[in-house]
């Protein structure tokens, strides 16, 4: 019986029996992900929130979001950057996503094919409160990393100290975080002002789903699972 690749149980395998659109099915046949394929669910390896990495001795934080598009090759094996250990050096191999992604990552970031990159730490998502402009608003880390401000030099949101405040230059987020930032006030040129930094209550309700294949580990996001079918094996 076909059901959606969510549904499977730790533990529980299926193959591959659809992928919904076409864009989608070249995106998962570069991470072994493809129709006729057996793959088994695994537990969560690593908890929800922020990761640092190191590229070009630049410190920079992702979210979850970001760092699931990103796929690196250690000792010749592909795997996922969350699946690294920390202080880890891995080449990026691929970035999934659309050209915006990897626009973004690349002009803003430095992240891209080829380079090499360390794992520093995983991090608990914080509750970031600013202002902007007299309007405050709470924004989670993962949504802070995406606003770089200059302080001396351009850095992330998420670097400043509390009651430090700086210009924004770039929001480099897609058009749904940025219309959400948008609707805060949040907007380049703007001045931002850090409030308080504090340990978030925000929930990941969708958690990503870490599968096993014949040959390596991935993990896909929920809105890529919605549209993959599997026949459940017993």
């Amino acid at each position: 019986m076909e059901k959606n690749i969510k549904l499977l149980k730790i533990g529980e395998s299926g193959r591959i029996s659809r992928i919904d659109g076409p864009s989608l099915r070249e995106r998962m046949k570069k991470i072994g992900i493809r129709e006729g394929v057996f793959v088994e669910r695994l537990g969560l390896m690593f908890p929800p929130g922020c990761v640092e990495i190191k590229i070009s001795r630049r410190k920079i934080t992702l979210g979850l979001g970001v760092t699931m598009k990103l796929r690196v090759n250690q000792g010749g094996r592909t795997l996922g950057l969350l699946e690294m250990k920390p202080h880890g050096r891995a080449v990026v191999s691929a970035i999934q996503g659309g050209k915006r992604i990897v626009e973004i990552l690349k002009k803003n970031f430095g992240i891209e094919t080829g380079k090499i990159i360390e794992l520093v730490k995983r991090k608990p998502d914080r509750e970031f409160l600013v202002e902007v402009e007299g309007r405050q608003s709470s924004i989670c880390e993962g949504d802070a990393s995406k606003i770089l401000v200059r302080k001396g030099k351009t850095i992330q949101l998420n670097y400043l100290k509390e009651g430090d405040e700086a210009p924004i230059v770039v929001i480099a987020a897609g058009l749904q975080a940025r219309s959400m930032l948008h609707d805060n006030g949040i907007e380049e040129g703007r001045v931002i002002r850090l409030v308080q930094a504090a340990q978030s209550d925000f929930k990941e309700p969708e958690l990503p789903l870490v599968l096993r294949t014949d040959d390596q580990e991935v993990s896909i996001g929920y809105g890529m699972a919605e549209k993959i079918w599997v026949e459940e094996v017993n």
